[in-house]
């Protein structure tokens, strides 16, 4: 019985790694709309009556690696796992741009297959250090950010708004410096507009 009571029921981690360390690769796991994790994404969703009259006008989100969802949704706040007009709609993914230094799909982390059932694949990324480092880098800036906004920013839809907030935790995170990305509230809503990936059909139709 005291065996049983010590023995962990699930695997422990090794000294250093974190949530999305498996083995010899980082694995960001594809978004998942049934539960609303959307692992290093930028995540969109309309605004009533605004939305349906200028549609590239919405409220945006970021996720940190492990798909909680940040927002800034008025002043000196913050929201955290869900967003303000509801869940997204459309994402843009930014693993391939935080690990600048490889590429997706290396072999010994199995893929999750695409499905109609909201969950995407996961992508696998070598374990090095300038991979560690961005992932840690991504996250950290999400999270300095957060607490900056909560304390010293004022909400303001045309000049200081949700896209604001995920351009500055891009932007701190340094996603895409070497490939010469610069990150602002217009930047975000261009891409989101023209490339970004609807969740499914019926999001697609709200």
């Amino acid at each position: 019985l005291t065996l049983a009571m010590i023995t962990p029921t699930t695997p422990i981690m090794p000294s250093g790694a974190d949530s999305n360390t498996i083995g010899d690769e980082i694995v960001i796991h594809g978004p998942d709309m049934h539960r609303e994790l959307y692992p290093c994404c930028v995540v969109w969703t309309p605004i009533p009556l605004i939305t349906w009259i200028l549609p590239f006008v919405g409220h945006m989100g970021i996720a940190d690696s492990d798909g909680r969802i940040n927002d800034f949704a008025g002043p000196y706040y913050i929201g955290e796992e869900c967003m303000a007009f509801g869940n997204p709609t459309k994402f843009l993914p930014l693993a391939d741009l935080i690990f600048q230094e490889q590429t997706p799909g290396q072999a010994g982390v199995p893929k999750q297959p695409a499905s109609t059932c909201g969950k995407r694949p996961d992508l696998a990324y070598p374990v090095t250090a300038g991979n560690t480092l961005a992932l840690k880098k991504y996250n950290q800036a999400i999270a300095e950010q957060r607490k900056h906004f909560r304390k010293t920013q004022m909400y303001n839809f045309f000049t200081n708004n949700c896209h604001s907030f995920a351009a500055c935790c891009i932007e701190s995170a340094e996603v895409g410096k070497k490939k010469g990305r610069s990150w602002n509230m217009v930047t975000l809503a261009c891409l989101l507009f023209f490339c970004g990936t609807h969740v499914s059909p019926m999001r697609a139709v709200k």
